[in-house]
């Protein structure tokens, strides 16, 4: 290891003893995109030891872990309980969201027909509530607009449903009677609008035109203020359309909104990231932190996979973990330790270590 290598390395762990950085949103999986067997993604344990060194060397305390947003009809389809037992020995460094299939699917297959029954609702209240006595400390990764990288076809699927869907807003309620966050992944669309022209995103299996869903967006953060909707992947902006006039309009609108922040410049926008090409912060993103403090947090995105190589057309989780550290080493210390763990440790009831 070179020496500016350890230099850095010592800085990161500095910053992490000092502000406890807990990472919201990062993932397990077993097998990689390319995997032909989905027995594959039934065993998380060298994932999990991947992720706790990655955790170690680059600073991070606590990581939330989460199944990935899924459809009803995604053959490679897992939720929390597949990876449960892989982070057991671990359990002062991890804690857990579920629902990326239990309940995302239900939400995206009855859009997709229209109908919502009674035996829908049970089985989605049942699935929710069950999930939080199993001890998840919130859910996710729900998807509202969900772009497929065609690269990895069924493991990454396009899925839609409008945010202020029926059992949406039956899971803010679900989520806010019992003070739990639920983590959305929406990519934005104020209207109507072409697919963007961005690297990876392929037709299909991603539609040609997208459907609006800021109004929609609205309904559903006005539905039940006791539900906090941690909107995810701020600063990876894929349309083009969330740039910081729009998060300023929706956070003073909505004070059950709150954002992660994920840095990495594939297929997002460069424009829409928070720091520019030498990894310096935009001053407009200091000044949205400074004047909504307690709305954001660390949300690195990590797939975290202790068995097989993802290739290059994924950021490799060390990296994503990597860039919000040096974000955090550029704030004043106050507004760092709100970000990297403050918010997080109120919004999700973690314990410190």
């Amino acid at each position: 290891m070179h020496a500016v290598q350890i230099v850095f390395l010592m800085m990161v762990s500095t910053l992490a003893r000092a502000v406890g950085v807990i990472d919201t949103h990062a993932h397990l999986v077993a097998g990689g995109p390319g995997s032909v067997r989905a027995d594959y993604f039934k065993d998380f344990t060298a994932s999990a030891r991947k992720a706790i060194e990655i955790m170690d060397q680059q600073g991070i305390q606590t990581t939330l872990i989460m199944p990935t947003p899924q459809r009803h009809d995604n053959w490679n389809r897992y939720d929390y309980a597949e990876f449960l037992a892989a982070l057991r020995p671990y359990h002062d460094r991890f804690a857990f969201l579920g629902g990326g299939a239990l309940l995302n699917s239900l939400i995206l297959k009855s859009a997709e027909t229209g109908q919502v029954s009674d035996e829908d609702r049970k089985l989605f209240t049942d699935n929710a509530e069950m999930i939080l006595r199993d001890g998840a400390v919130g859910f996710g990764e729900m998807a509202a607009e969900h772009f497929g990288l065609g690269k990895f076809g069924a493991f990454h699927s396009y899925q839609s449903a409008p945010p202020d869907h029926e059992l949406f807003l039956l899971l803010a309620d679900i989520a806010a009677s019992h003070d739990v966050p639920i983590d959305l992944h929406m990519e934005l669309i104020p209207e109507d609008m072409p697919l963007p022209d961005r690297p990876g995103l392929r037709k299909p299996p991603n539609p040609d035109k997208l459907r609006a869903n800021l109004a929609a967006f609205e309904r559903l953060l006005s539905h039940n203020r006791g539900a906090k909707i941690i909107w995810v992947h701020a600063g990876w902006d894929v349309t083009g359309t969330r740039d910081i006039p729009t998060m300023r309009r929706l956070l003073k609108r909505h004070p059950n909104l709150y954002m992660s922040l994920k840095l990495t410049a594939r297929v997002g926008v460069p424009k829409s990231r928070p720091v520019d090409g030498d990894g310096r912060i935009k001053e407009a993103w200091v000044d949205l932190f400074k004047d909504f403090p307690d709305r954001f947090m660390v949300g690195t995105d990590a797939f975290y996979d202790g068995g097989n190589d993802w290739g290059p057309a994924l950021t490799p989780a060390a990296g994503l973990v990597e860039m919000p550290m040096q974000l955090l080493r550029q704030l004043p210390e106050d507004l760092a330790s709100k970000i990297g763990h403050e918010n997080a440790r109120r919004l999700y009831k973690l314990g410190r270590t």
